[in-house]
């Protein structure tokens, strides 16, 4: 079944599919870090892992306690991803006029995700990570 080993590997995969295999730059600057999105270091390689379908026969406990672990981190990585600007964007300056107008009307820089869906993108990330 998955160890924590898996369960990390799987939180990785899972999270950069999440945030399409993209990243804050700086992630340690605090405010400065959510300024600019650039392609992930991980990317290309999480990509090779989620191109092949995977099919893995494991203990339906044990997974269901992993995706219980993963589902926090996940919940928040799409928080994060769903409000990240538009890679390599600048920020605008907190409460700028062009600040005000992208918090009216833009959705973020990735996909909104439902509960379930992070629940079934955990289940396959753990799929990937066993196999």
């Amino acid at each position: 079944g998955p160890g924590f080993g898996v369960v990390a590997l799987a939180g990785l995969l899972a999270a950069e599919k999440i945030r399409g295999f993209r990243s804050r730059r700086g992630q340690g600057d605090a405010a400065a870090a959510a300024g600019i999105v650039v392609p992930s270091r991980w990317g290309p390689y999480a990509r090779l892992l989620w191109d092949e379908p995977v099919s893995v026969e494991a203990d339906q406990q044990l997974v269901d306690q992993a995706v219980a672990l993963l589902l926090p981190i996940l919940e928040t990585t799409a928080r994060r991803a769903w409000t990240a600007p538009d890679p390599e964007e600048e920020k605008p300056a907190f409460l700028s006029e062009k600040w005000a107008w992208q918090a009216m009307y833009e959705d973020g820089g990735s996909r909104s995700w439902s509960r379930g869906e992070l629940t079934d993108l955990a289940r396959g990330a753990l799929g990937v990570a066993i196999a």
